[in-house]
């Protein structure tokens, strides 16, 4: 019915879809909601780990402008994680210096 997991310290758990409770998969909705952001280690090698295990591909790792190596995955229940490093820390002001060099000033 429910499975309790637990990702570096942090617990959650996940269920099965139960329509008459109300929980619904992103395949019955038709998409997710949201997007599971997970922050490891080695984005590249927990990306691969997930697609080994069943995932989709939806975008590669690659660096990002606001310094963070990340990809976004699609499990097998439909569900958009995205798996990601940090880099290097940026100030707010650099990451909108990046942005605006990035998307011509237009976020």
């Amino acid at each position: 019915m429910h499975a309790d997991m637990k990702i570096g310290d942090l617990p959650f758990m996940i269920s099965d879809e139960f329509p008459e409770h109300g929980a619904v998969s992103p395949q019955t909705l038709g998409g997710a909601a949201v997007v599971l952001t997970l922050t490891v280690d080695d984005a590249d090698a927990t990306f691969a780990q997930a697609v080994a295990a069943g995932a989709t591909v939806q975008r590669p790792v690659m660096l990002q402008f606001y310094g963070h190596r990340s990809g976004y995955i699609v499990d097998p229940f439909g569900y958009r994680w995205a798996i990601s490093t940090v880099v290097e820390e940026l100030t707010p002001d650099e990451m909108q210096a990046r942005a605006a060099k990035l998307f011509g000033g237009h976020q």
